[in-house]
């Protein structure tokens, strides 16, 4: 049987707990490979990261951490493209990318904050619906069928959830997803009760 290809574009930490949970459910029933994302300045703590679990990464069959950047997306046809001119299909697509800093502009010269902006560019160009962040319901899935969003690029329920443990608890929801094991869905921050599902 063939292996179902999950690409994982921008990984924070985020899609590295749903890539653990993942390899951990199912151990060789994936194809994972691992990009870049072009705004990204993130990929050598990501990387750091990584080697922490390449002991588990070990069990499974396939997973590549790629060193090109996905620049562009055909959601029709289940395709990316990078940067070295290669295209790849995939089954399933999780954008982790993360977010940056911005400099908000401030009439008061004294004030020097710092403001974590959501990095969606992709997204957006691509057609995935995005408010701040990537419009997900509380099983992490975009309106777009075999999209995901975790982690700090992810908007539930109209917040952006940057807490470790938050960053945690979606990618062991979006990991059970994928691997069709049956789980509550992500509750989040927000106070509101009404939940954003999409059906295909």
């Amino acid at each position: 049987m063939k292996k179902l290809h999950i690409v994982l574009v921008g990984i924070d930490l985020a899609g590295i707990q749903c890539v653990k949970e993942i390899v951990k459910i199912h151990p060789n029933k994936f194809d994972i490979s691992t990009f870049q994302v072009e705004s990204d300045t993130s990929q050598l703590y990501i990387r750091s990261n990584l080697l922490n679990y390449i002991p588990l990464f070990e069990k499974a069959d396939s997973l590549i951490i790629r060193r090109e950047a996905v620049i562009k997306m055909d959601t029709d046809h289940q395709w990316v493209f990078t940067d070295k001119n290669q295209k790849y299909e995939y089954d399933r697509l999780i954008f982790a990318t993360g977010s940056f800093p911005a400099m908000p502009l401030s009439g008061n010269v004294k004030t020097n904050s710092i403001m974590m902006t959501p990095n969606v560019q992709l997204a957006i160009k691509s057609g995935v619906p995005v408010n701040r962040g990537i419009i997900v319901n509380g099983f992490m899935e975009t309106a777009i069928p075999n999209i995901f969003a975790v982690g700090e690029c992810a908007e539930h329920r109209n917040q952006i959830d940057r807490l470790l443990e938050q960053s945690q608890e979606q990618g062991r929801v979006l990991a059970k997803r994928i691997c069709g094991i049956i789980c509550n869905p992500y509750q989040g921050s927000g106070s509101s009760s009404n939940f954003l599902e999409f059906s295909y």
